[in-house]
Order: structure tokens, then C-alpha cells, then sequence
């Protein structure tokens, strides 16, 4: 249950949040894209988030007591989500498997941040708000078979039996 996890509600940092009221200032082909400090990133990462014409999508790799979440794709579409939780959400992504094009935020009913969001759940409420579906979503890191972004932290992640779904991922 939601109750049980020892997650940290989701919030968004100041800094990026000042960012986000400068946004009426950038040109309409800029991409959101939210980096952590507790992740670490592969250079060509940033190479897929230039290609973004909407939203793009990518493999994380030690998040949610798996190896990586990531999302399934078939015939260039993604169909689904290993993910934790992703039973119980729509876009069961990390923060760092994804980018937005800047257009989302200068809508007349703009995308925000909903900082009482319940844990796990401010991803999602995100890219609820975009009014997209998941075939519309753009596989990036060929074809969602690379991981870029991993989590890291001081202590080792714990990835519970049975929570891995195949070798799916063909780079690490």
C-alpha cells in the first residue's frame, strides 16, 4: 500500500521552479527536461533530449527496486511500463525518463507541478496534465534498449525478487 512506502513526496526545488516562470521567455522548441542531483548521466542522454519534439521517453536504470524501469515498447509505441506501481498509474515513469517540450508550459491552462501530489505520484500528475496518451509518447535511447540516467545513492539499492520482469534492457 501507498501508505507503507518511505518515499519522499514529490517536490519540485526552488531554483527549477523560477525557471518554469521564465519559460514565457524561451523559444517554443525548448525541452524540460529535470535532472537530480542523485542521479548520474551518460552524455548521449542529452543528445536524445535535443531529437524531443513532444514528449520523450527512456530507461532509468536502479529505480523503483528494479535493475531499470523503463517503458515496453512494440513497433516503435509504447505499450506499457515496467515500472513500480505502474498497476496504480498512468505514466509510471521517474522523473528522469523524460522531456517535454516547453510548449506544454505556455498553454493557456499551462502544465504545473502539483506539489501535493501523493508520493510517486507527481510524475504522473505531470504527464497527466499534457493531455497525451502513450502511444503519443516519443522511445528514445533506441528504442527505450539503453539506460543513460541511473539513480545512485550511498546505499545499495535493494531489488526484490520477482520485481525484475526479463532482460529487457540491452545496454547498461
Amino acid at each position: 500500500s501507498l501508505s507503507m512506502l518511505s518515499w519522499i513526496r514529490f517536490r519540485l526545488p526552488f531554483e527549477t521552479e523560477k525557471g518554469i516562470n521564465l519559460f514565457g521567455c524561451i523559444q517554443p522548441l525548448t525541452l524540460f527536461f529535470h535532472p537530480d542531483d542523485d542521479n548520474v548521466y551518460d552524455d548521449r542522454l542529452f543528445a536524445e533530449i535535443l531529437t524531443v519534439r513532444n514528449i520523450g521517453v527512456w530507461p532509468v536504470g536502479y529505480s523503483g527496486q528494479r535493475r531499470a524501469e523503463f517503458p515496453y515498447i512494440k513497433n516503435g509505441r509504447v505499450t506499457g511500463f515496467n515500472s513500480y506501481l505502474a498497476y496504480l498509474r498512468r505514466f509510471p515513469m521517474d522523473m528522469a525518463s523524460f522531456a517535454i517540450n516547453i510548449k506544454y508550459f505556455l498553454r493557456e491552462v499551462p502544465l504545473l507541478f502539483d506539489p501535493k501530489a501523493p508520493p510517486v505520484f507527481g510524475e504522473t500528475m505531470l504527464l497527466e496534465s499534457t493531455g497525451e496518451s502513450w502511444d503519443t509518447l516519443e522511445p528514445k535511447a533506441a528504442n527505450c534498449s539503453q539506460v543513460l540516467v541511473w539513480h545512485i545513492q550511498v546505499v545499495k539499492p535493494i531489488i526484490k525478487p520477482g520485481y525484475d520482469r526479463g532482460n529487457h534492457i540491452a545496454e547498461v
